[in-house]
């Protein structure tokens, strides 16, 4: 009974809508009732046949998993480098409740674009260590110094003590113990594709913009157009990156077509949030790049087309796949992931009727 006990906690609290609420409870829960449920495996288990050989294995592989990531991945314990040092992290206050941390990665950082990490500040906390998307692509070169940007949005926990830190401190500086990177897609899309389409709801526009940099950057991409539909609540959120895709269309603006489509629902400017009044969880964030922050942004209406309302992904996805071969990548809500499936599985009737040659999908969750 206390096995099938333990079994029921871990299910009920994995539930999205526990999860998102209580994260710090439930990650800290779910590792305890885990180890928990493993012990008495073993012990109800009683060494029957071979029931204690698949135990130990599975007991293997989570050390094993738990030593790589502590002495491997985690930075400041790994043994190539110096132990206990952090990275140097400056934190910027931006419009809408956003955060913007630059982190300035370990030598040999090596990572590709869709990836994440975990980060934890041990001047706040030693315990948090939240995961957050990796949206900036990789150095062009060894000899560059190697910054990550993230753009963490205030909800409650860990994200708002982070904010609310930089707001009594903005002239001090973090050191983020660098815990990854992990995931990514593992293919080389700049590479296979004609086309790109990246569509972002929100704060999921930072998912796709390693794809973006990664097209105008690498020399020898196949990527000759990118297409980006973002839709976000509020005007204002517009310029968390309007630095960047100012960047990004001088460096391809003489082999990459670069089309960019703004969708504002609200139809106006949204009031920031307080730190005291943001009461949702922490979720998945990202990083923008460092190339080109010297050079003057231009305005929004100069970089792409905005319109007012939802897009309507349905027309607007299919309509957008032209070339031979084109990749989808999209971030935002569970409905406008939906929504994305729909359009793509839509398009793939051009594959069918030998228009183009393939349209490829790939989603990340929201948070």
């Amino acid at each position: 009974m206390p096995s099938l006990a333990i079994l029921l906690a871990l299910v009920v609290l994995s539930i999205p809508w526990v999860r998102h609420r209580v994260y710090e409870a439930f990650y800290y829960t779910h590792v305890l009732l885990a180890i928990t449920y493993l012990g008495l495996l073993f012990w109800h288990a009683g060494n029957i046949l071979d029931s204690w050989a698949y135990l130990w294995a599975t007991l293997a592989l989570w050390l094993a998993s738990w030593l790589a990531r502590l002495f491997w991945y985690t930075k400041p314990m790994d043994l190539q480098y110096e132990w206990f040092s952090g990275a140097p992290t400056s934190l910027i206050r931006l419009p809408g409740g956003m955060t913007k941390l630059q982190v300035l990665a370990p030598v040999n950082f090596r990572y590709t674009p869709g990836q994440h990490c975990f980060l934890r500040f041990p001047k706040l906390s030693m315990v948090d260590n939240h995961p957050f998307t990796l949206a900036s692509a990789p150095a062009a070169t060894q000899m560059e110094d190697n910054y990550l940007t993230f753009l963490v949005r205030t909800h409650s926990g860990f994200t708002r003590r982070l904010a609310t830190y930089g707001q009594l401190h903005a002239d001090q500086q973090l050191f983020a113990w660098i815990d990854g990177p992990y995931g990514g897609i593992g293919r080389r899309l700049e590479l296979l594709y004609d086309e790109l389409i990246l569509v972002a709801g929100g704060s999921g526009i930072t998912a796709c913009l390693p794809w973006l940099e990664q097209a105008v950057r690498v020399k020898e991409a196949r990527v000759r157009r990118v297409v980006l539909l973002w839709s976000v609540t509020s005007e204002e959120h517009l310029s968390w990156i309007q630095q960047y895709l100012s960047s990004a269309l001088a460096a391809g603006r003489y082999r990459t077509v670069i089309e960019l489509r703004f969708h504002v629902s609200s139809g106006g400017l949204a009031e920031e949030p307080s730190i005291s009044e943001a009461k949702e969880p922490a979720t998945t964030v990202s990083s923008c790049s460092q190339v080109g922050e010297d050079q003057k942004p231009i305005s929004m209406n100069e970089l792409g087309h905005i319109e007012y309302g939802r897009p309507d992904l349905k027309h607007l996805i299919p309509e957008n796949v032209r070339g031979p071969k084109t990749f989808v990548i999209g971030c935002g809500p569970e409905d406008m992931r939906i929504d994305i499936s729909n359009a793509v599985a839509a398009a793939q009737s051009k594959v069918v009727q030998r228009d183009v040659l393939e349209v490829g999908l790939h989603l990340e969750a929201f948070n």
